[in-house]
């Protein structure tokens, strides 16, 4: 009888459990760190130890697995792998599927983690404000200088506007801005706001089921005007995301696209950093 057999005869193979706990947590996650967290295990952990039955898992061979995992130089992946087992591990525990969790103290015999450092910035070592200021103008002013779609133009300026993520301008409906006369729309509206969606927003499933977590940014006249960004507001598409109203290919159904804006501010910025500096007057 092969181990796989076994397992499941013995009824609790170590990825069916996991699977079964996988389904338990899910809900108090985000979409999107679920499927970060299946895939890992089914990448690292369910071929070399998915078949065996989790009673049978022994630290030793959990420490070669993470240890297969440091090899390749994802420390930090290792160490959560070990804390997503050692929590599959505490579920069997009370399932009565396994009496010891195995993992708990593997983070000990794995390397330390890289110490984390603070992304760069246009403005490190510049403490003048207005020299500051000035920095992060010339980016935006490189960003309108580069070659790409008008929309990625209008994208990075809102997010310069209103500092939201980028997926949120990415998928913003015309449905989500209030307080705008789009019959007239370049008459004052001093209400204009855009409301994000809690469900559109980063964070778990509770979060993004409560009514209560819609994100609320307030428009200034330079952000309100709607036809300046994309050149005017079809009454029948209010649900339509921006991106489709301009008629413009829907970046959503081109992946490769979904990363042209990080990309044109890695160029703005890189062109920027290069430049030399002269003091504002």
């Amino acid at each position: 009888m092969t181990a796989k057999a076994r397992a499941i005869a013995d009824g609790n193979p170590c990825e069916i459990v996991a699977r079964r706990w996988h389904t338990l947590r899910k809900p108090n996650w985000s979409t999107v760190h679920g499927a970060d967290v299946v895939e890992s295990l089914e990448n690292d952990i369910f071929p070399l130890i998915g078949d065996l039955p989790i009673r049978l898992v022994v630290a030793p061979k959990l420490l070669d697995v993470l240890n297969k995992v440091e090899e390749r130089g994802a420390i930090e992946t290792a160490h959560r792998l070990r804390q997503r087992v050692s929590s599959i591990f505490v579920y069997g525990i009370a399932a009565g599927l396994c009496d010891t969790d195995r993992a708990a103290s593997l983070g000990k015999a794995l390397r330390k983690k890289p110490r984390a450092t603070k992304q760069p910035s246009i403005i490190d070592g510049i403490e003048d404000q207005d020299e500051r200021i000035a920095q992060v103008r010339a980016v935006l002013g490189n960003c309108d200088n580069e070659r790409c779609r008008a929309l990625t133009k209008f994208a990075l300026r809102l997010i310069a506007l209103t500092a939201v993520r980028p997926n949120e301008v990415h998928g913003a409906r015309w449905d989500e801005i209030e307080g705008i006369d789009r019959g007239k729309p370049d008459a004052p509206s001093p209400a204009a706001l855009w409301r994000i969606g809690a469900a559109r927003m980063k964070g778990d499933e509770d979060r993004e089921a409560d009514k209560a977590g819609d994100h609320l940014v307030p428009l200034a006249p330079r952000q309100s005007t709607c036809s300046a960004w994309f050149g005017g507001y079809p009454a029948t598409c209010r649900s339509c995301s921006l991106a489709n109203v301009t008629r413009i290919d829907d970046v959503r159904e081109r992946p490769e696209r979904s990363s042209q804006a990080g990309g044109v501010i890695t160029r703005a910025t890189s062109r920027t950093a290069s430049a030399p500096r002269s003091r504002p007057s």
